[in-house]
């Protein structure tokens, strides 16, 4: 039987995708939420997580051995039931010497995880999070220890790019999101031009756009001041990440080859929402970064080269 802390991150379950990003929509985050969700009977009434899933998750949290939060207990145990005080101090030292082994060892589990990510360039060391590259974060031996765990338990996320292009754009029509694809991805059209293709005016385009823009920007802002959303920083990790690899691309780059990098890796993922079955990912895509990075992102500006990509292949 596995045991698990009720800090640690719902990861530590082993779902599967499906049920970690439902869980992770409702912001679900660590065991001790999931208990309190599954007692409460709150999972029920969440939307997607149907009898099955409710019959997964009870299994998982049955097959695992919940370890109380050591702290809380060494404070319990030290509440003066006949303790002499050098019987209280052993406990004590015993306790945290066993929390600091358990805190070094999910952060050795989880600067692994991250360098295979790097190895299988579904993440990329110069990726900026908090300002921090993630190659100085692995190395860094000052940075705040919990601080360093939460971020590295958000890079570590599974949400690919596609997903989370379904997230930001789902309230957004499917010819709203073609407008966006063809003022800012790869064919970068003018609005004469897709004012044509919408036999409505170029003034009308304009409005669309800027409307659209401010709200990708607000809710991505939103995401991103909001530390327990579960894509705060795994939306700018992903993104930056096929950014970079295209930069690494160098004067070898290609759109075509960089396609096939970022979909072949697993990075992009599919998208398969209704909503935007009539638009192409890597435009999609293109256009978020565009957008976000005219309205303060530097993290996600497109490097020269891919910029210089799109044009020739007007």
């Amino acid at each position: 039987m596995t045991t698990v802390n009720l800090e640690d991150p719902i990861e530590v379950l082993g779902f599967d995708r499906r049920i970690f990003n439902l869980l992770k929509r409702v912001k679900i985050n660590t065991v001790a939420e999931l208990i309190e969700a599954e007692e409460n009977q709150s999972l029920a009434t969440l939307n997607g997580i149907g009898l099955q899933s409710q019959s997964e998750i009870q299994k998982a949290l049955s097959a695992c051995k919940i370890r109380q939060p050591l702290i809380q207990t060494a404070a319990d145990y030290s509440k003066g039931e006949n303790l002499d005080p050098a019987t209280e101090n052993d406990f004590l030292k015993d306790q945290l010497l066993e929390y600091s082994t358990q805190i070094n060892h999910i952060l050795a589990w989880q600067r692994s995880q991250i360098q295979k990510l790097f190895d299988m360039k579904l993440l990329h060391p110069n990726v900026k999070v908090q300002g921090w590259s993630l190659s100085d974060l692995l190395e860094d031996a000052n940075y705040p220890i919990f601080e360093l765990m939460r971020l590295f338990a958000q890079v570590l996320n599974p949400i690919s790019i596609s997903e989370e292009l379904e997230i930001i754009f789902e309230k957004v029509s499917h010819r709203n999101i073609d407008i966006l694809c063809l003022r800012y991805g790869s064919a970068k059209k003018t609005l004469e031009d897709i004012a044509g293709v919408y036999g409505i005016t170029r003034e009308r385009i304009r409005q669309v756009i800027d409307y659209e823009e401010a709200k990708v920007s607000k809710m991505t802002n939103e995401r991103l001041r909001n530390l327990d959303a579960y894509t705060n920083i795994g939306l700018l990790v992903k993104m930056q990440t096929a950014l970079c690899l295209a930069e690494d691309l160098g004067t070898n780059f290609s759109l075509n080859k960089w396609k096939k990098l970022i979909t072949e890796t697993g990075l992009l993922g599919v998208i398969d929402r209704k909503f935007i079955i009539s638009s192409k990912t890597i435009d999609l895509f293109l256009a978020t970064c565009t957008m976000l990075n005219k309205k303060g992102l530097p993290e996600l500006k497109l490097p020269a080269n891919l910029e210089e990509a799109m044009k020739l292949s007007h």
